[in-house]
């Protein structure tokens, strides 16, 4: 018997569908931070693209006025002693945020310590909780900052926090995937065929989507949920970083 989730299985598909038809790391971050609203709604959201330094050089925002970025940059970043600043530390080489303190990615404002950057920065924003991830290249250099921010009464939910979970775990890759070229300019995933990546029960489903199988009969032919079904389409597509059938097909004929 398959184990019950709420996790929407086929809802997360779907998103991962829509992120993978992005042209380059940009656009899928834009892609992503728009597309998951619909699954873990926000009330403020930031992209932020950084140097090698974690110096902001390129922002996007999502209902954030200009002048708070700006203020950050010039101003809060360097109070403080760099408590708040995006800048890796050797002590944290995967800082990709400026919460000073976060499990797995988030943060809650409404209990923290007051201080000159919580004061004038994050109250008069109204931000109470948050959530944030980075974005690395294939040398595990961040390169985007990503922060989703409620201003409401309400935190993310242990449901949220799941779907947000298996949701970046994805993007990770596929953003991974653009920095990760060969000498000759060749994306790949790695020396070994990205099929081997593949668990037997999803190398099972590749093989009758490129028969042509549409994922319910897929859930009636292997007699599982079409949730299931879907979860598992979901993570071939990470693993081989593909958003459609074609890409598949091209990507399995060319690894074997």
């Amino acid at each position: 018997m398959e184990h019950r989730t709420d996790t929407p299985w086929e809802e997360i598909h779907e998103l991962l569908l829509t992120c993978g038809m992005a042209r380059n790391p940009s656009e899928l971050a834009r892609k992503m931070l728009e597309s998951i609203h619909t699954l873990v709604p926000f009330d403020l959201g930031r992209i932020y693209s950084v140097n090698p330094r974690g110096e902001v050089f390129d922002e996007v925002r999502f209902g954030v006025d200009e002048q708070w970025p700006r203020s950050y940059y010039e101003y809060y970043s360097k109070i403080l002693n760099g408590k708040y600043s995006m800048e890796r530390s050797h002590s944290d080489k995967r800082r990709f945020s400026y919460f000073p303190s976060a499990k797995n990615g988030f943060y809650d404002w409404t209990g923290c310590e007051e201080d000159e950057f919580v004061t004038d920065y994050i109250r008069p924003q109204g931000i109470r909780y948050s959530f944030g991830f980075g974005l690395f290249d294939a040398d595990n250099i961040c390169k985007r900052s990503i922060m989703m921010d409620r201003t409401g009464s309400i935190g993310f939910s242990q449901r949220e926090q799941n779907i947000l979970s298996i949701f970046i775990r994805h993007m990770e890759n596929l953003h991974r995937n653009f920095y990760a070229t060969a000498a000759e300019g060749e994306c790949l995933v790695g020396h070994k065929s990205a099929l081997d990546a593949l668990t037997a029960r999803e190398s099972e489903i590749a093989g009758l989507i490129l028969k042509g199988l549409v994922p319910e009969s897929i859930a009636n032919n292997l007699f599982l949920s079409r949730a299931t079904v879907y979860k598992h389409i979901a993570h071939i597509h990470a693993k081989l970083g593909v958003s459609s059938r074609q890409e598949l097909m091209v990507k399995m004929m060319h690894d074997r």
